[in-house]
């Protein structure tokens, strides 16, 4: 399944233990702002590095990590 949502529910996935994975886009663009991808504040969780691929010449980054 795939969950895509705001920070809250991200969060609330997170917290509930029922995310296994999370693969993280970057972009090679610095937006000065933005929303956070968790929102989640009591809740440590760690990230194993699974893979890392370059999507275009630009050097947009997708990053997968298994969380541990």
């Amino acid at each position: 399944m795939l969950l895509v949502g705001g920070g809250e529910i991200n969060g609330l996935f997170l917290a509930a233990h029922v995310v296994n994975e999370v693969w993280v886009t970057i972009e090679p663009q610095l937006f000065g702002s933005g929303r956070p991808i968790f929102e989640s504040p009591d809740t440590y969780v760690n990230l194993t590095l699974q893979s890392t691929q370059q999507l275009n010449k630009q050097g947009t980054l997708l990053i997968k990590y298994t969380v541990s």
